[in-house]
């Protein structure tokens, strides 16, 4: 006998109804009364009968005590795919840009962590083209990007946007809102966020002219922040975690900026798709309790 011939013994005892049964295990009929077939067979009784005139399926004396048998050996087999599980934990690699892991994604990740007992959460910090080559062939599962790109291999689309907001030092000396005539460049502190905010700061400031301190690495915004009249735009994620820190203020600005969005990738057909949407869905938990007029959630 096979799994597949005691799995449709059983979901035919769930409901006593074959074609639900059928409908449960995505296979005809046919199909279904053939596994019960050569299970009776190899057994050498009869487990289900239909009534005269009837069409519920009722079970036979040996059907009953088989169906007591087959619900252990479900247990029983669960507890044994549970010890591979154990011994061989599935890992789960997430390639996120620094901006976004660093304060953003942490509670997704303790979120994720949690409902994935199981499961090994590998972080990465790739550029698009390695990203999208990894996902591609396999070595990463999910990335997090600036931009979205066509592959033939790899499924993007927007995950969720958000606003910027200006940021500086308690002790800047800027009024409750301020203009763009109120900023001097000299005193930005740059972080090219997306193609998007280049374009429109090349724009609204000149090309020629240099902010005074151009970022790469997010650990060091916070340090150049907290110094004088600096300021920088910083997605909204950004913003709460820099002021949580201490020392930085969000000031009112009379001017729009656009907003980042960002890009989700991953491979289709991956066997990890239900840890995958695990993943997606303890992002949109944690985002939905950011401010919802400054984040735009699309998953």
């Amino acid at each position: 006998m096979t799994n597949a011939e005691i799995s449709a013994f059983l979901a035919i005892c769930d409901g006593m109804n074959i074609s639900k049964a059928a409908e449960k295990l995505f296979i005809s009929q046919s199909s279904l009364s053939t596994r019960i077939k050569a299970l009776e067979k190899e057994l050498g009784c009869t487990l289900l009968v239909r009534g005269r005139g009837q069409h519920k399926i009722m079970l036979t004396d040996a059907g009953a005590k088989f169906y007591e048998l087959a619900l252990k050996y479900e247990d029983i087999v669960s507890l044994m795919m549970a010890l591979r599980v154990e011994e061989n934990p599935e890992k789960f690699r997430v390639s996120t840009l620094s901006s976004i892991a660093t304060y953003l994604f942490p509670p997704a990740y303790d979120r994720f962590i949690e409902k994935t007992k199981n499961t090994i959460l590998e972080v990465q910090d790739l550029e698009p083209n390695a990203a999208y080559g990894n996902l591609a062939y396999g070595n990463t599962d999910i990335a997090f990007l600036n931009d979205r790109r066509e592959h033939p291999r790899v499924i993007s689309y927007p995950a969720f946007s958000e606003a910027l907001s200006l940021v500086c030092s308690e002790n800047a000396e800027y009024g409750d809102v301020v203009t763009k005539k109120d900023l001097d460049v000299k005193e930005e502190i740059y972080i090219p966020w997306s193609e998007s905010f280049v374009d429109w700061h090349s724009v609204t400031f000149g090309i020629p002219t240099e902010p005074r301190v151009k970022l790469e690495a997010m650990s060091q915004l916070k340090y150049f922040l907290r110094k004088n009249n600096n300021w920088a735009l910083v997605p909204v994620s950004v913003a709460c975690g820099l002021i949580e820190s201490g020392g930085i203020i969000e000031k009112k600005k009379a001017f729009a900026v656009p907003r980042r969005t960002i890009t989700c990738a991953f491979a289709p057909g991956n066997s990890k798709e239900k840890v995958r949407d695990s993943f997606i869905e303890s992002l949109k938990e944690t985002l939905l309790k950011m401010d919802s007029e400054k984040i735009d959630i699309f998953m």
